[in-house]
């Protein structure tokens, strides 16, 4: 008999289902009927797709593929990138090469924040996750909060 153990990331569902959650304002995407307006910011451009990554500035994250692929992608698609993260001190200065070099396209703000956290999952039409070996971390189960409870 084969046994398996596991320990499984959780999130605090209530912070990401309620509407009176001070960080989160209704969003809407291309895809959606309702009509509230965007959250998104000034700089940010309502009618072309956001895609978003918090998380640490680290290689283990995957983060070094991601910036090395984000000037391909820019270039090749009409989107919005937002990163929000500390970490790996050469990885911070990439974050924020690539905000100076596509002023708004690319949105790095190396820091940790809990409240612009909430902000960019919920005005993000897509979050970034990539990851050498972690499948599954708290940013996919907070998004699927958010997704589930504001549509996306």
């Amino acid at each position: 008999m084969i046994v398996l153990s596991f320990i499984t990331n959780q999130c605090n569902t209530k912070q990401y289902k309620t509407p009176q959650h001070n960080h989160h304002t209704k969003h809407t995407t291309q895809n959606t009927s309702q009509t509230p307006p965007h959250n998104k910011t000034t700089q940010i451009k309502p009618n072309v797709p956001v895609f978003g990554f918090i998380g640490r500035l680290e290689e283990q994250k995957g983060v070094d593929i991601l910036l090395k692929a984000i000037p391909n992608f820019i270039n090749s698609n009409n989107c919005q990138v937002v990163i929000l993260g500390t970490g790996m001190k050469k990885l911070e200065a990439a974050v924020k090469a690539l905000s100076k070099a596509y002023p708004g396209r690319c949105a790095g703000v190396v820091k940790f924040s809990a409240p612009m956290a909430h902000l960019i999952c919920a005005g993000a039409d897509y979050m970034l996750v990539p990851s050498r070996f972690e499948p599954c971390g708290l940013i996919q189960l907070q998004a699927m909060q958010v997704c589930a409870f504001w549509g996306g």
